[in-house]
């Protein structure tokens, strides 16, 4: 899975790619851009790729298991996801922090501490064993 972590106007990332119990990439850049909509998600590669175009065209006809952070191209941050039949994409307040994936729990907490997002996804590195590589970071620009 994945680590995405928000805080402050950062969103930062981790770059592990799993297959199962497999490292398959630990240099993946989980950032998925398509009409300058900035996605990071948390989810199957396939799912990912078919949300993000459902989302952008806002056409809602599949069920994928994913979700996340998306910023729009006038800089508004939406939580984002789909699952159990339903979809959503709302309005997140940049002054919440947010963390999504399998390290999502860990995230939350280093954040709870005073940690940056950034510093969130290296804590969760230490814990969870699908987040990893190296830590990539977006920062918002509204």
């Amino acid at each position: 899975m994945t680590t995405i972590a928000y805080a402050d106007g950062v969103i930062a990332y981790d770059s592990r790619m799993c297959r199962g119990n497999l490292i398959g990439d630990d240099d993946h850049d989980k950032r998925t851009t398509l009409k300058d909509h900035h996605f990071f998600l948390a989810g199957s590669v396939e799912d990912i790729q078919r949300f993000v175009h459902e989302v952008v065209d806002e056409k809602f006809t599949l069920v994928f298991d994913c979700c996340g952070l998306m910023v729009t191209p006038d800089g508004t941050l939406y939580a984002v996801g789909s699952n159990d039949n339903e979809h959503w994409r709302m309005v997140w307040d940049p002054a919440k922090p947010a963390a999504y994936g399998s390290g999502q729990d860990f995230a939350y907490s280093a954040m709870d501490f005073g940690k940056t997002a950034k510093q969130a996804v290296k804590y969760a590195m230490t814990r969870d064993s699908n987040t990893g590589g190296k830590v990539r970071t977006f920062k918002l620009t509204k």
